[in-house]
């Protein structure tokens, strides 16, 4: 028996022969090998052992050793039991696609990184280091409000909620690849988390991962009003607000609160008829549609999540094309109207 060799070994777990190469001479007896078309390794008795023949040999390895991507700086050191346990469950048992990216010294020999995706296009690194990141102790997790949008600026943006004919909430365009991949890692971390993950207390103001009951799916938010057995959640991306059972909200991990909160303000600068039919009108325009915002003024009160505006899409004023004010009919800024108790 030699390092290096060929042959076919005995796995102890389901008692059948598997082709193998050995790895190391552990002592008189015994043998490290590994199974050259699983990639598992196992010491087992060089009596556990068995030549093959040319045909079995000459097949090519089946098992290729690659490095997952996104986790290039952790070659050479082992995973943490429930590392292995996590990404065991992500791989195992359904078809993934695999994509090479690039390659990594393993042991001195070049070893391709790869990224997998499952049937469902969930990045398997992504998921893996969402479901393995560590909750933030109750009370500490906070989303920071994004950057200022400054008078006379001109700003891309995705309507997420209409409040009314003239609240209007809305995210900023350039990061909505950031936020849709935050809600794919939530949906990750939050569909499998268990009651060890509820805040021991809920507080106002309190960042929290909360049940939205119309998609079932997890959203950032933060808590406005608690009762003994609820608590009102306003989604910090889209800009709604919902009652939810406690038993449906939990802790928020750390790599949650690095995203600033998306949901932004809007009121026009030429406001609507305040009824539930301009609210409607406004709706059908504006649904799934990116609009600009020229922004008319800043309501410093609510730490720059509000703005007065003009809105556009698809080159046509909303105000003008819903029968508001025509623009010398508007007397002044109104962003006092838009007042929301800061967090």
């Amino acid at each position: 028996v030699r390092v290096g060799m060929s042959c076919a070994a005995l796995f102890d777990e389901d008692e059948a022969w598997y082709r193998a190469k050995v790895l190391e001479i552990v002592d008189d007896i015994s043998v490290k090998v590994v199974f050259c078309d699983y990639g598992n390794s196992q010491v087992v008795a060089t009596t556990a052992l068995r030549k093959m023949s040319p045909a079995l040999v000459q097949p090519p390895c089946f098992a290729v050793q690659c490095v997952l991507s996104g986790y290039e700086e952790c070659v050479g050191a082992n995973f943490d039991d429930a590392t292995c346990n996590a990404l065991h469950g992500l791989l195992s048992e359904q078809p993934v696609s695999a994509m090479a990216t690039g390659n990594c010294q393993v042991d001195g020999v070049d070893v391709p990184v790869v990224q997998f995706m499952d049937v469902n296009g969930l990045n398997i690194s992504v998921a893996l280091k969402a479901s393995t990141a560590p909750v933030l102790p109750s009370g500490t997790a906070v989303v920071a409000h994004g950057a200022q949008l400054q008078v006379g600026a001109e700003a891309a943006m995705f309507v997420s909620f209409v409040e009314s004919s003239n609240k209007i909430w809305c995210q900023p365009a350039d990061t909505a690849g950031a936020l849709a991949d935050l809600q794919e890692q939530l949906a990750v971390v939050y569909e499998a988390a268990t009651s060890a993950q509820h805040p021991q207390s809920l507080n106002l103001g309190m960042c929290v991962a909360a049940l939205y009951d119309v998609d079932q799916g997890f959203y950032r938010g933060e808590v406005q009003r608690v009762t003994p057995r609820t608590a009102e959640v306003f989604f910090l991306d889209y800009g709604n607000t919902q009652t939810v059972q406690k038993t449906d909200i939990f802790g928020l991990t750390a790599q949650f609160t690095e995203l600033p909160r998306q949901a932004v303000l809007c009121q026009l600068h030429r406001p609507l008829a305040d009824t539930e039919d301009a609210k409607a009108e406004l709706e059908e325009l504006i649904d799934q549609t990116e609009c600009t915002l020229l922004i008319k003024s800043v309501d410093s009160a609510t730490a720059n999540s509000a703005v007065v505006a003009d809105m556009i899409v698809d080159g046509t004023d909303v105000s003008t094309a819903l029968g508001g004010p025509q623009p010398d009919e508007v007397q002044q800024p109104i962003a006092a109207a838009l007042s929301v108790a800061p967090p």
